[in-house]
């Protein structure tokens, strides 16, 4: 029977490594856990090698032969003198962070054989019904790409100062590292910034602007440095291409899409604006994705995010993601509330910021102040957003939706609530503060 995947080199380099440098724990444990360790030796050690640095001792040859000492260890990991053996066949220690994504990569390679071992015994039995096989399937592939196979006892005092220590460390290195921001002063001023994580719901009624709003959002956003990942479930690519577009020239959509109604100088704006995209820092990538379930996105932007690496997953909009019976009985409340349970989970180990759109609930119209639990299909997003936007456009005599907007914030766990007038500009397909509308007193 062939071996499972062990990386023995980069099990013994890592040791190598924390030994040479005890400093390099603090990059080695956000990457690994003694359980990725395949051999029980190398496991041993560098439970050890955790157990003296949270009690803030270094693990140099010495403390740690006394702490392996002192667990019963000594013996079985080859005497003092193995610990010197490690050091020796270590190049350097500056590779720590690759020694141990190498050690990370094995154990979820052995991960993932067991769990389809598990997905096969299951497929076999007849007796089991289809739609709960796929579930269960997909819910195990799902748990090795999150790297939750291996135990985790949480996160103990001592642990977590230090832990906050190293984190001011980070931040303070970072300090002048651009900040994901709502890409509008106002807004901004009630949130500062978007952290790693944080799922942005966007409410509103049907043709208010969530779209554009979203659109408006990445673009700015893309033109720095971030890599966003936008899912339309609803409009077409032909058509999202359209909207950019018309956003950045004025040429009307219909007559972007009827050839022939085009002037010299509309082609001479294109070519400008796509001149001005082609200077933007940070990528855009869309996916048209009609009929997709949410498992689907979320695995989509897991393998995006491990190939190309991303900042930013956009969904437009969470009422057109398909439900999925996952067994259980559970309603269709339930089923949405799963969706946005996996979307959130999913920003959070991924450290990346989600948008998420949602239409209100009609019945919700009545209410004087709309807040998340009004959105369609469920309430979930009330407990599970970490920022709520609500767009209202009011309606005209004639019941038309105006150009001015109130868009709020109603709900912000690292920020300020508030409501900022603004303005949508229907020929850009945008939104814009309301010095805007001051300057352009014609223009729609």
């Amino acid at each position: 029977m062939e071996s499972p995947p062990t990386n023995l080199e980069a099990e013994e380099a890592v040791i190598g490594a924390l030994l040479i440098d005890t400093d390099a724990i603090y990059h080695v444990k956000s990457i690994t856990q003694p359980g990725d360790f395949h051999i029980a030796k190398h496991r041993a050690i560098y439970e050890a090698i955790l157990g003296l640095h949270q009690d803030g001792t270094p693990a140099d040859t010495v403390t740690l032969t006394e702490r392996i000492e002192r667990d019963g260890n000594l013996e079985a990991i080859g005497g003092a003198s193995a610990l010197t053996d490690f050091m020796a066949r270590t190049p350097t220690s500056a590779h720590a962070e690759h020694y141990a994504g190498l050690v990370r990569e094995a154990s979820l390679r052995r991960a993932l054989i067991e769990e389809a071992g598990q997905i096969a015994k299951d497929a076999w039995d007849t007796g089991n019904e289809l739609p709960q096989v796929l579930t269960r399937s997909r819910e195990r592939i799902t748990g090795v790409e999150r790297g939750l196979a291996g135990k985790d006892d949480g996160l103990a005092l001592r642990a977590s100062l230090d832990a906050y220590l190293d984190l001011l460390q980070v931040r303070d290195r970072d300090k002048d590292k651009p900040k994901l921001q709502l890409p509008w002063d106002d807004l901004a001023h009630l949130m500062p910034f978007l952290s790693e994580g944080t799922l942005v719901a966007i409410l509103a009624d049907p043709g208010a602007g969530k779209t554009a709003f979203m659109e408006t959002c990445a673009e700015r956003w893309a033109r720095l440095e971030w890599k966003i990942a936008f899912f339309h479930l609803e409009l077409s690519a032909q058509m999202m291409l359209d909207r950019r577009m018309q956003r950045h020239t004025g040429i009307p959509i219909k007559r972007l899409q009827l050839g022939g109604q085009l002037e010299p100088e509309d082609y001479t704006k294109i070519i400008q604006a796509t001149e001005r995209m082609n200077t933007w820092k940070g990528e855009l990538r869309y996916f048209h994705c009609p009929g997709w379930p949410m498992h689907r996105i979320v695995s989509t932007v897991q393998r995006l995010h491990d190939s190309d690496g991303i900042d930013v997953v956009i969904l437009d909009y969470l009422n057109k993601v398909p439900l999925a019976d996952r067994g259980g009985g559970q309603n269709s409340a339930q089923m949405r509330g799963a969706d946005i349970e996996d979307f959130k989970t999913m920003l959070e180990e991924l450290g990346i910021v989600g948008l998420m759109a949602a239409q209100f609930d009609k019945s919700s119209k009545r209410a004087r102040r709309r807040t998340l639990a009004d959105a369609r299909d469920t309430g979930e997003l009330e407990d599970k957003a970490n920022v709520g936007i609500v767009i209202d456009r009011p309606r005209d005599e004639a019941n038309v939706m105006t150009d001015s907007a109130n868009v709020s914030i109603v709900k912000c766990n690292a920020g300020m609530a508030g409501t900022v007038q603004m303005v949508f500009k229907g020929a850009h397909l945008t939104f814009a503060g309301l010095e805007w509308r001051d300057k352009h007193p014609d223009i729609g």
